[in-house]
């Protein structure tokens, strides 16, 4: 608890001085708001209707001050369904980023701290993760595999993601097995899960925030990619598989940028408030990038 609290206090400290996180956690409290008050803006913009019913209102309306986005193809509120694509399109990528950070930590630690046959076989399992052509497979699964539900596909984007934070992990609990203090706690009679407990993972927990970082926000980059090959739940809106549809419905073509520019839009400002979250960490916690920034 000691160690929690001088983190947090650390961390408030180290916050009033770093401008990239700074902004990094404005933006993305930002975009948790919208998600979170999009339920108060259906109901006051549309009362019962539901705006996301295929054929409720004119499709292709123009922006107005009912509908500030317009209306798409199947006469849908343009403005919700984007904030439904948000909202599901970032629990995906939260979804995606903690499963794969669960593996690759836990990877990482084993490996690190048993070593031997353990690491040996963990390793080279990660390593040959990190070379393999994932879109080539992601095509294949496309045209074979069918994904119906958020917790598969989120499986799915995990299993490409968890290899680089197991490395990371490993190489710090590589350096952590040689500090005094370990050695110490082998002297004293604590135990190889105590130690990883009590001694390790408390000071793994920075890599721990940055490598979750990195997973969601190539969770969320991964998916507006695979949606355009037709991989993921089609009834579950996200900005990239809004973003499939635009393209599908032509409507560029048509001149209707009111459409296709929100997504993309959320998916920019989504990935540089994640971006610039994970660089302010890694600023902090990074001795080598710490010393370059000199901050």
């Amino acid at each position: 608890m000691q160690f929690f609290e001088r983190f947090k206090r650390a961390f408030a400290q180290y916050l009033k001085h770093n401008l990239k996180l700074q902004i990094g956690l404005t933006l993305l409290t930002a975009l948790i708001l919208a998600i979170l008050i999009t339920p108060i803006i259906r109901g006051i913009k549309f009362g019962r209707e539901d705006p996301l019913t295929i054929g409720i209102f004119e499709r292709y309306l123009p922006p107005s001050f009912k509908h500030p986005l317009g209306t798409d193809l199947f006469g849908r509120d343009v403005l919700i369904i984007v904030l439904e694509g948000l909202k599901n399109s970032f629990l995906l990528g939260i979804e995606t980023g903690i499963i794969a950070t669960l593996i690759g930590t836990f990877v990482g630690v084993t490996s690190g701290y048993k070593r031997g046959i353990y690491d040996a076989i963990l390793r080279t399992l990660a390593d040959n993760m990190l070379v393999l052509p994932v879109w080539p497979i992601l095509v294949i699964l496309a045209l074979y595999v069918r994904i119906n539900d958020m917790l598969s596909f989120s499986l799915i984007l995990a299993v490409f993601s968890w290899a680089w934070i197991a490395r990371t992990i490993r190489a710090q609990v590589l350096y952590l097995k040689e500090m005094p203090y370990i050695d110490l706690a082998k002297v004293s009679g604590l135990g190889s899960i105590e130690i990883i407990t009590k001694e390790i993972m408390p000071n793994l927990l920075p890599y721990i925030g940055v490598g979750l970082s990195n997973a969601v926000i190539s969770a969320i980059l991964m998916e507006s990619g695979v949606r355009l090959i037709g991989l993921g739940p089609p009834t579950v809106m996200t900005l990239g598989l809004l973003i499939q549809y635009s393209i599908n419905w032509g409507v560029l073509s048509l001149g209707m940028y009111n459409i296709i520019l929100p997504p993309i839009f959320l998916i920019i400002i989504l990935f540089a408030s994640l971006n610039l979250i994970n660089i302010g960490l890694e600023e902090q916690f990074n001795p080598k990038i710490k010393k370059i920034t000199g901050e």
